[in-house]
């Protein structure tokens, strides 16, 4: 998404032994893509369970391609892809193209936009935002871009514009998703629901791919992670596929934002797989997501008692409550959050939106966001 940098500097970037020149007023998108099956030539090497959905193949109607080449693991499943100048290939286009980097580019480019704006005496910080199912990638980049908007054009309480812009860079963080629409059947619905929640695990493990390497000074980077409905899935997977003792602090704040998953991934004896306790299938993520959190960060839940989707998806995960329904209440109520989780959880009461699941760009969602990041 746009990082509003408006100096004219190039910086050499190292990619595979050649140099690349970007200049900064390209860097249109900074994007992550998580790519689940690798398709190349028309071979058809699916996954099992695993749809070919791939970023070489129509999804919902776009095609992107890339300048470069992506290689799949041992698995067949890519790991993570970082593009920069995505843009459409004409005007009008549905397919888009842009530029592969490695990492260690991506995190180049994220440092010189710091840079960039620290000259102005301004300060930047970064918002990587999962989506949820249903979610074609230009709809995804355009709420990625009204997020940034609104942080910017954000007031306090006096009117005024806050002593310290709010300059916020959201990269979008896309995964291989379907998609249902009004005409599909209620089990057609409910199948594409299922086949999506094996999407996102296979993505979050795709995205823990790159979780142990060692980033270096990057890791000083003002980064948080804002997760939609499944995307909290992706996000769990990822906790997840780390070891716990060695989980590095990453993020300053993780925003989940109508989660869907179990309440009672924070409970302490779900955590701890204490006899009798029911099971989750993410284990002790709960705990490593905690742990992922820098020094005075929190876990932010954005929740709504009354969001149809997840009623729904009470219905479809065997009645198992919604933690983008009740947040923490519940369970902080009986006792059961995990000790070191305690007093790191943070509910909002979004009910003002009646049965919406879909507010994460609203403006009372930005300010939260931006309330925490910023002041």
């Amino acid at each position: 998404i746009s990082t509003s940098v408006d100096e004219s500097v190039t910086s050499v970037l190292t990619t595979s032994g050649s140099s690349l020149k970007v200049n900064e007023k390209k860097f249109k998108f900074l994007i992550t893509t998580i790519d689940l099956e690798y398709v190349k030539d028309g071979s058809n090497n699916k996954v099992e369970g695993i749809s070919s959905l791939t970023s070489a193949e129509k999804v919902r109607g776009y095609k992107v391609t890339f300048h470069g080449d992506i290689e799949p693991n041992e698995e067949g499943i890519c790991e993570v892809s970082y593009l920069m100048d995505v843009k459409p290939v004409s005007e009008g286009s549905l397919i888009l193209e842009g530029l592969i980097v490695d990492r260690k580019d991506f995190m180049n480019a994220m440092k010189i936009v710091m840079e960039v704006q620290a000259r102005k005496g301004r300060t930047v910080k970064f918002l990587a935002y999962i989506h949820g199912i249903d979610q074609e990638p230009d709809f995804h980049w355009k709420e990625c871009k009204d997020i940034e908007n609104k942080a910017r054009r954000s007031m306090n309480e006096d009117g005024n514009a806050y002593s310290i812009p709010r300059d916020l860079v959201v990269i979008p963080v896309i995964w291989s998703n379907e998609f249902t629409t009004k005409n599909d059947s209620y089990l057609g619905k409910t199948q594409r629901y299922r086949a999506e929640k094996e999407h996102s695990l296979a993505a979050g493990m795709a995205l823990s791919s790159i979780a142990n390497l060692d980033y270096g000074e990057n890791y000083k980077f003002p980064i948080s992670v804002l997760c939609h409905s499944m995307g909290n899935r992706v996000l769990m997977t990822y906790a997840s596929e780390q070891e716990r003792d060695a989980v590095t602090k990453r993020f300053e704040h993780i925003f989940m934002v109508a989660p869907d998953i179990w309440e009672e991934v924070f409970n302490r004896r779900v955590i701890n797989e204490e006899p009798g306790s029911p099971k989750s299938e993410f284990g002790d993520a709960g705990l490593k997501l905690r742990y992922m959190l820098k020094d005075g960060g929190k876990i932010h839940i954005l929740k709504n008692p009354g969001d149809i989707a997840l009623r729904a998806s009470h219905v479809l995960n065997f009645f198992r409550t919604r933690l983008g329904r009740f947040g923490k209440q519940a369970q902080e109520s009986r006792g059961r959050i995990h000790e070191d989780i305690e007093g790191i959880m943070v509910d909002y009461d979004m009910g003002i939106y009646g049965t919406q699941h879909g507010y994460t760009a609203f403006d009372e969602s930005v300010e939260i966001y931006c309330a925490q990041m910023f002041d």
